[in-house]
């Protein structure tokens, strides 16, 4: 296991915009614009968004069943999105 990464190290995940659920419903032309999210996108921010308080990303891994590698390239993408944001 590597050693705890000093910069994230008691950093926490918190939500800052929400995302507009997928629906298989959804008029095409209403999505113009609107990234669709991947499995493990809509699971973390799932996670973050039901949780009772900011998370750490180990606690994505365990809670949304993810790898840690799919877990960290995951949240750095929703964090370049501004969809997740970093606390202290």
């Amino acid at each position: 296991s590597a050693p705890p990464d000093p910069d994230r190290a008691g950093r926490h995940l918190h939500l800052v915009k929400l995302t507009p659920p997928a629906s298989a419903e959804a008029d095409p032309p209403a999505l113009a614009g609107v990234a669709v999210l991947t499995d493990a996108e809509t699971a973390v921010l799932a996670a973050v968004r039901t949780a009772a308080g900011p998370v750490r990303q180990k606690q994505l891994v365990d809670v949304c069943g993810l790898t840690k590698g799919t877990v960290s390239k995951t949240v750095a993408k929703l964090l370049h999105t501004g969809q997740l944001a970093r606390t202290p």
